[in-house]
């Protein structure tokens, strides 16, 4: 065997020489020596032919098969992951539902201001949540709610509905053509259109608030019957009734109490007629108001009635009512505008740069209005009435007959 190895060796270093003495001969250059590897300059070219030739032997090969498959295996894993990221997402999202959680804090909060003004909930808890809802889901859950928290502030103040209720009946028997308009506007208006007659409505509305706007009218009568059709009309459709309500009820020679007493009788029958409404346009109409949707938003929004609006009453006692509402009103005014631009840019009636540009000037316009109307008010209630009713006197001076005491601030 070693005598067969070294002839082979031999016939091919002189075929080698052979070949070399030929090209010589011939006048051809010859192969040029290749130089010992000590003197030749490593290039990434070196490497790549090194790993090339390797790739000639055969279990090498198989290294870069099993590589190459644990490689697709690799990706198919990680196509497999990305696949299951929006279900993994959706799951959380059904065990935490986050809309209805933010729901629940913004509910609380208009509770709160619920409970220690008489009303507000819906001005605050609608322009927010119709950034998570639409009206159709939005509206028959706060009815309910509002069926039962007005029935309730009407049980606390029952004691005045004998002496307030002549003064609420105007508006009440007048509500429900308002209600039938606005539901079938509910109906069958686009989810879009409906947001923007509600920001539309209620920007002027908190702004007028905000301001303190006020004007006694001297046919309560005449004027309760005209408005009752345009609070129905508001109130189906928004849920917003409480602002216009206030607007028209304010200097009208109410006390607190039976302001809030009139307030809440208007309230339970505009919420009781709607509720009553929704329920027959689903009937014999196929509305689809009051729905699964809707009712699954119940348990936030009444458990954060229940705790907001008594410690409303009992914490916010100590702060300036006049101050309080209007503060109020600024915040919403600016939750509106920000409503507003999003739906004008929704609709494509504005660019999104042009609703940027609105949404600045209006913040701007409620930030100005509210430095305006807050910066001479009293924070904490010191037991002095709005600006324009006198004063009461103190006690070093002489007292006033309880008959002609000026009456409460009106909340």
């Amino acid at each position: 065997m070693q005598v067969r190895k070294t002839s082979a060796a031999g016939r091919a270093a002189s075929g080698a020489r052979s070949t070399t003495d030929e090209a010589d001969r011939r006048g051809t250059p010859s192969v040029r020596r290749r130089p010992p590897d000590d003197e030749r300059p490593v290039t990434q070219s070196h490497f790549v032919h090194s790993f090339v030739d390797l790739s000639g032997v055969p279990s090498f090969r198989g290294v870069l098969r099993s590589a190459n498959t644990i490689s697709d295996e690799l990706q198919v894993n990680r196509r497999a992951e990305v696949d299951r990221l929006p279900t993994c997402v959706g799951a959380l999202n059904d065990l935490l539902p986050l809309n209805e959680l933010w729901l629940a804090v913004v509910a609380f909060g208009a509770a709160l201001v619920n409970g220690a003004v008489g009303y507000g909930f819906s001005s605050i808890v609608t322009p927010l949540a119709l950034l998570w809802f639409s009206n159709k889901i939005l509206n028959p859950a706060l009815v309910i709610v509002e069926v039962t928290v007005n029935l309730a502030l009407l049980t606390r103040e029952r004691r005045y509905i004998r002496a307030t209720w002549p003064r609420a009946r105007p508006v009440v028997l007048t509500l429900l053509p308002g209600v039938l308009l606005g539901t079938g506007g509910l109906t069958y208006l686009a989810v879009n259109e409906v947001k923007l007659i509600v920001y539309a409505v209620l920007l002027p509305l908190a702004s007028l608030q905000l301001l303190g706007f006020s004007r006694p009218l001297e046919n309560e009568r005449r004027g309760g019957a005209v408005i009752g059709v345009g609070i129905g009309f508001l109130y189906s459709l928004t849920t917003i009734s409480g602002p216009p309500l206030a607007m028209f009820l304010r200097n009208q020679g109410f006390t607190k109490n039976e302001f809030r007493c009139t307030i809440a009788q208007i309230r339970v029958a505009e919420s009781t007629l709607t509720l009553g409404t929704y329920l027959a346009f689903d009937q014999f109409l196929g509305a689809g108001l009051v729905q699964l949707p809707s009712l699954t938003l119940l348990p936030f929004l009444f458990g954060a009635v229940l705790v907001g609006v008594p410690l409303g009453t009992l914490v916010l006692g100590s702060v300036s009512p006049e101050f309080f509402r209007r503060f109020v009103m600024a915040i919403d005014g600016m939750v509106v505008s920000y409503g507003l631009s999003r739906v004008l840019s929704s609709l494509k009636w504005l660019s999104n740069a042009a609703s940027d540009y609105v949404l600045g000037a209006l913040v701007l316009l409620i930030g100005a209005l509210a430095w305006f109307a807050l910066r001479q008010l009293p924070v904490w209630a010191i037991g002095e009435p709005p600006p324009g009713q006198p004063p009461t006197q103190t006690s070093g001076g002489p007292s006033t007959p309880a008959r002609e005491r000026p009456q409460e601030p009106l909340t």
